[in-house]
């Protein structure tokens, strides 16, 4: 270990012997000092007190007097006149009342049609049950007999309760779980 003496503060401090020429401060305190004394230390603050720094100067971010716009006057005069957004136009992309259309919906493909505007959508299995026999009436369900969830053909729909709904898809889950009510012995 070489002893040795702080530039900054004076202190005696030890360093290992290859640190010996490279080791100038006893601690980061003091190499901070001694930076900032060195850069920005001694320089005076007194021009940034009470907003002085750019008194008496023009600004440099802001239009000279007599400079005139380049938009001025043009209030109301229309530059891309066939492109511009247009007070009441319709949407090209709005689809009319009536329209069917098929959506993956809880992984099966169904058919949906459009009933009102702006944007109310019915599944199309019940607005055709709807047309035939009337309204759905409340704790049933339309469902497809053969099971095929985008066939809406009037003659593949019933109107069943919940109940006798949940139990005709129960038995598909047991026989596609492989639960089957026989038993061997």
């Amino acid at each position: 270990m070489v002893e040795k003496t702080c530039a900054c503060c004076g202190k005696t401090f030890k360093v290992k012997n290859y640190r010996k020429d490279i080791a100038l401060y006893c601690s980061k305190s003091c190499s901070s000092k001694a930076n900032y004394s060195k850069s920005i230390g001694n320089i005076s603050h007194e021009y940034l007190k009470g907003n002085q720094f750019r008194k008496g100067k023009k600004p440099t971010n802001a239009f000279k007097k007599g400079h005139i716009a380049w938009n001025k006057g043009l209030k109301g005069i229309h530059l891309s006149e066939n492109t511009e957004f247009k007070k009441g136009r319709k949407s090209e992309n709005k689809l009319p009342i009536g329209t069917i259309v098929k959506r993956l919906e809880k992984g099966k493909l169904r058919n949906f049609i459009k009933v009102h505007d702006p944007n109310v959508w019915q599944y199309y299995y019940v607005y055709l049950w709807e047309q035939h026999n009337g309204k759905v009436p409340k704790g049933y369900v339309v469902h497809h007999i053969n099971k095929i969830s985008d066939d809406d053909r009037i003659e593949n729909l019933i109107c069943v309760s919940r109940k006798e709904h949940i139990n005709i898809h129960r038995e598909d889950l047991n026989d596609l779980q492989g639960n089957d009510d026989t038993t061997t012995d």
